[in-house]
């Protein structure tokens, strides 16, 4: 999950806080728990010049898990015709296929939430190695369409 944790973009986060009426002194307290904070890296003896921090939320913080959870907040919303799972960092899309209509509306669910993911500037290609489409059968009923998730 801490890989997660470190992709969510600051200017994403507070934008999202003022979505849901944040504002005033308790934003300017968001943006300054989140903003200038800077790293540096120590290697073998050897430290890095310090940078600035513009993404990720400070792991082991109680404000962590809640601004993440915010910041993929709207995933659920974005599908149209499939059930959304979400834990921590993982999502599922679950859909019963009939017919050729459901593989349809499962694909156009795939490209919402993919289009989703691209508006807050997430890099699509991290989850395509962990993204797959499960068959699941019952009835003795093989219907083995391609779902894509580009």
């Amino acid at each position: 999950m801490s890989k997660a944790f470190d992709k969510v973009q600051h200017c994403l986060i507070l934008d999202k806080l003022c979505q849901y009426n944040i504002s005033g002194n308790l934003l300017n307290w968001f943006t300054s728990y989140l903003r200038g904070r800077r790293q540096r890296v120590t290697v073998l003896g050897a430290t890095s010049k310090e940078c600035n921090v513009t993404s990720g939320v400070p792991q082991g913080s109680i404000l962590g898990p809640m601004l993440f959870l915010l910041y993929v907040n709207d995933l659920p919303k974005t599908v149209n015709t499939s059930k959304v799972a979400c834990f921590a960092d993982d999502t599922k899309i679950l859909k019963q296929v009939d017919n050729l209509q459901d593989t349809a509306g499962l694909q156009n669910d795939i490209i919402s939430l993919n289009v989703l993911i691209e508006v807050y500037q997430e890099k699509f290609s991290k989850f395509t190695n962990k993204s797959e489409v499960i068959n699941i059968l019952f009835h003795g009923v093989d219907s083995r369409e391609v779902l894509s998730l580009v």
